[in-house]
């Protein structure tokens, strides 16, 4: 009954000539999934395109967003948002630009994308910027510009830390970080982690650089563990966990023995091989076909 109630109060308002707070209204009501909304619906949807031709354009642009967010057709929605976009209300038309965006990308239209996520970072409002970083993150990882991509995903976070947005902009870093691994890009992958702390706990990125470099070190990968060792004691000073510090110089140590091995072995070699070839000499030159006298 709770959505009859909605449809009552929105129909009363209605009536009163308040038809921001009668939509408001009907907007309840079709929240709820009872049959008697159903009759509604159609009444609602009218009320909604009736706003958008509203003069005062904060009215007008709740309802082409309202009607966006409701389009079952791409293009029905792609046209709402941009009208609400060209608004120029503050704060709502910089929203609309987002979802604009969203929906662009979603087409396969980049190009057209990326101007409407460009805007929206520039919004002065921190989540709604999050919204254009978070969609510029996706354009560049799609061009394979990882560097570009951490880069969006780590402004996202630090503008929307407490909310969902956030949260996934920080999963989309790490399947970043997780290709670069993957891919033996762990320079890369480093320099991902190093702004990655900017967002988390730097306690709890070096924690994980520690652990991806035991995993190296168990794979007798020495190289790629002193990467992210480094990285470790890096992100941890000035008090890096001693098993990291530890792990650091016991690494360096092992490196520097393997590398005067190979000097010692490169020098056996070269010597022999001195002992055993013969000297090179330089070809003679061939003698030119004498011209029959």
């Amino acid at each position: 009954m709770q959505a009859t109630a909605a449809l009552e109060l929105g129909n009363m308002l209605r009536d009163t000539g308040d038809e921001a707070a009668a939509r408001a209204a009907y907007e309840r009501a079709l929240e709820f999934d009872e049959p008697a909304v159903t009759p509604y619906v159609d009444e609602s949807l009218e009320l909604l395109r009736r706003s958008t031709k509203s003069t005062d354009p904060s009215t007008a642009i709740i309802g082409m967003g309202l009607l966006g967010e409701r389009a079952d057709d791409p293009a029905e929605a792609i046209h709402w948002f941009a009208q609400a976009a060209e608004l120029g209300v503050p704060g709502h038309s910089d929203a609309a630009c987002g979802r604009l965006g969203e929906q662009l990308l979603a087409q396969g239209d980049r190009d057209a994308a990326r101007i409407e996520f460009e805007r929206v970072s520039r919004c002065d409002v921190p989540g709604i910027a999050a919204r254009g970083e978070f969609g510029l993150g996706l354009i560049r990882y799609e061009e394979d510009d990882l560097a570009g991509a951490v880069a969006a995903f780590v402004k996202t976070a630090s503008y929307a830390s407490d909310d969902d947005l956030g949260e996934d902009a920080l999963n989309n870093v790490r399947v970043v970080l997780d290709g670069q691994r993957a891919a033996g890009d762990h320079l890369g992958a480093a320099t991902t982690l190093r702004r990655l702390a900017e967002v988390v706990p730097e306690a709890h990125v070096a924690e994980w650089a520690y652990e991806t470099a035991t995993e190296f070190i168990e794979a007798e990968d020495n190289d790629a563990a002193l990467i992210y060792l480094r990285c470790a004691v890096e992100i941890g000073a000035p008090e890096p966990a001693p098993e990291a510090v530890l792990a650091l110089g016991e690494c360096c140590t092992s490196a520097a023995r393997s590398a005067t091995g190979a000097a010692k072995s490169s020098r056996r070699a070269n010597s022999s091989t001195g002992r055993r070839a013969p000297k090179t000499r330089p070809s003679p030159t061939r003698q030119r076909n004498a011209w029959p006298s």
